[in-house]
């Protein structure tokens, strides 16, 4: 009954919801929290619980309300806010079954301060006729004070009572004459104040006549002028020279043009290594070049955008595609790793699991603008269709509908299956292993840079550029470290080598977001020295709840310290196509264990009557 009235609202806050309020509080608040369910749905008690920054809750038992089917089961309470509190859960029993349904309201609670003005000038001289001169009075606090101007002990309320304007901003007031007269001069008095504290200031303001004499005026000018001309000049050269050298840092040399168009042969035959290594020295295969006229591109309808490039949606003849370019301020260098990667690209050939390459529109090399022709995904990335349909979750290998009361929002009729899961590893495992058989490092394979397609197929996607993006340092081990750390092999952490192996752990960890329908890899921790010693120490992310220990065991051997020890992509592939064979071959509901094994918080769900825990593994 549930599911098909959550259906016809089409949202399940259609029959619980939690009251919304303001979203930074203060911990000498008490503020009141309220969540309101339908009768008929649920039944007693509702209960409260505080997460912590720290990752602990605490658990407030609402008396018992007896539910009746016209009337709302509700429940609220007061909390004393902390400064560590992060975010507030109500869980509301259903009405006959041992399933709950939650609600959350994510809160900042910050410390309040009083407000304290930064006095400075306050004695000032103005002189009849000016124009434009102010009071400022500068002040901060927490929560924003407000502002209050007097003038002989009467509140400013209109620029009427000054001949001026009263300007506010964040953490400033701003009082405005337009010109200065001799009725103005006196003593201001600026107050600000918030709900724990006040400050003031008193400006005095005296006026005089002007006197300055008119030879003054002429030498003053002329200096000015003498000084802006030498300004001026000055600047015109700075920019003159800045503009060369924008322009070398921004354009590719002919030479460079013609290695691009023709390779170095020469070199290559010397050279060993992966393709990305060398794709500098390949030559562009001619059969891949498209004619930019057989290219339309929407510039409006962006699939996805970074710093320096963008993917467009576009069409290639009559068939849509994905058109892949550098931003125009993108430096020369994310240029070249683009050209890097058609090339690969153009070398790799075609694999079902692997983005089809169409080809590339190069005739406007010189002017910095390259177009990628690439295969669109329908679905998009395997990432956002994993945040979006995990609340659908089937723990078996057929499409039948199991509702999942979670706070998560789920379209009806798209069901993730075990066997999706185990699908979509098998045929990223058979991508990369083509890769590598073409000797190609991705070096940044997660489920964010994995396509999918009608026909639950997944592709690969964005490899190349991320590898030769390392060889040119874009992605520093500074303070938040490179970009894709939470996926990186220990051995590219911590002297920045990549290999096919690892890949494979790269692979381990998308594997992983998989089974955690994308979550976030290492939740809860940031990059840091600690981190890499800890990896080195054997610390390992914790077995996926819809993960079988089999599995598991895999995901532990794909992070092996020693690479050669982690297993090839072929072995993955047998690995994942055992279990799809051995899935599709029972239809008997099979139960995975859920049972975490490594540090890290899982919030549970009680039957009623009992109390919603945090566990600790």
């Amino acid at each position: 009954l549930l599911s098909k009235f959550a259906r016809r609202q089409n949202k399940e806050k259609a029959i619980l919801r939690m009251d919304e309020g303001d979203s930074v509080l203060y911990s000498d608040q008490k503020e009141l929290f309220y969540c309101r369910g339908i009768g008929f749905f649920f039944t007693s008690p509702v209960k409260f619980a505080v997460i912590y920054k720290n990752d602990k809750s605490t658990v407030f038992v609402e008396p018992k309300v007896d539910p009746d089917e016209r009337d709302p089961v509700e429940g609220g309470y007061w909390i004393n806010l902390t400064e560590d509190m992060a975010e507030i859960v109500c869980f509301f029993p259903l009405h006959e079954s041992y399933d709950w349904l939650n609600r959350s309201r994510k809160i900042t609670v910050r410390n309040s301060k009083a407000p304290v003005i930064y006095k400075s000038n306050t004695v000032n001289l103005f002189y009849k006729g000016d124009k434009g001169r102010t009071l400022n009075c500068l002040s901060d606090g927490d929560p924003s004070p407000t502002f209050t101007w007097f003038k002989k002990g009467s509140e400013i309320i209109s620029s009427n009572e000054t001949g001026g304007s009263l300007i506010a901003g964040p953490g400033e007031s701003v009082l405005q004459f337009p010109e200065i007269e001799g009725k103005l001069k006196g003593k201001y008095k600026c107050v600000v104040s918030n709900r724990v504290g006040h400050d003031t200031v008193t400006f005095t303001v005296k006026v005089e006549d002007a006197k300055v004499k008119p030879g003054l005026i002429a030498a003053a000018t002329i200096c000015s002028i003498a000084v802006l001309a030498v300004a001026l000049f000055a600047s015109y050269r700075m920019w003159q020279k800045y503009l060369k050298a924008e322009k070398r840092l921004r354009d590719l040399t002919e030479e460079e043009i013609k290695e691009f168009e023709l390779g170095n042969p020469e070199i290559l035959r010397g050279l060993e290594g992966s393709a990305q290594e060398n794709a500098h020295y390949l030559p562009f295969n001619k059969d891949f070049e498209i004619l930019e006229k057989h290219i339309t591109i929407d510039k409006y309808d962006i699939l996805g955008k970074g710093a320096f490039g963008m993917v467009i949606r576009g069409k290639y003849l009559k068939e849509e595609v994905a058109v892949k370019t550098t931003l125009p301020n993108a430096e020369v260098s994310y240029f070249k790793a683009l050209l890097s990667e058609l090339k690969v690209m153009a070398y790799i050939g075609s694999h079902e699991n692997v983005v089809r390459f169409f080809g590339a529109s190069t005739g406007r090399i010189r002017e910095r603008i390259v177009y990628v022709v690439l295969e669109l995904s329908p679905l998009g990335s395997l990432e956002s269709y994993l945040k979006t349909y995990g609340g659908n979750y089937s723990n078996s290998s057929s499409k039948y509908r199991i509702t999942n009361f979670k706070s998560r929002s789920y379209d009806v009729g798209k069901i993730i299956t075990k066997s999706d899961l185990i699908s979509w590893s098998q045929q990223i495992a058979a991508g990369m292993e083509y890769l590598g058989s073409m000797k190609v490092i991705h070096g940044d394979l997660a489920t964010r840079n994995v396509l999918l397609f009608h026909g639950n197929i997944a592709k690969i996607t964005d490899f190349g550029l991320s590898r030769k993006l390392y060889e040119n340092s874009i992605y520093s081990k500074k303070n938040q470290g490179p970009l894709p750390w939470r996926w990186m092999a220990l051995e590219s952490l911590r002297d920045m080598v990549f290999s096919s192996k690892s890949d494979v752990w790269s692979f381990g960890v998308t594997v992983w977001e998989i089974f955690t329908f994308a979550e976030l890899p290492f939740p809860g921790l940031g990059w840091s020295m600690e981190f890499l010693q800890n990896l080195e120490k054997g610390m390992r992310m914790y077995k996926p709840k819809h993960a079988s220990r089999e599995i598991y065991s895999m995901l532990l051997k794909c992070w092996d310290p020693e690479p050669e020890s982690r297993p090839s992509f072929r072995e993955l592939v047998v690995f994942f196509e055992n279990l799809l064979i051995h899935i599709n071959s029972s239809r008997e509901r099979v139960t995975l264990d859920a049972q975490n094994e490594i540090a890290y918080t899982t919030l549970t769900f009680p039957s009623p009557g009992e109390t919603p825990y945090k566990v600790m593994v």
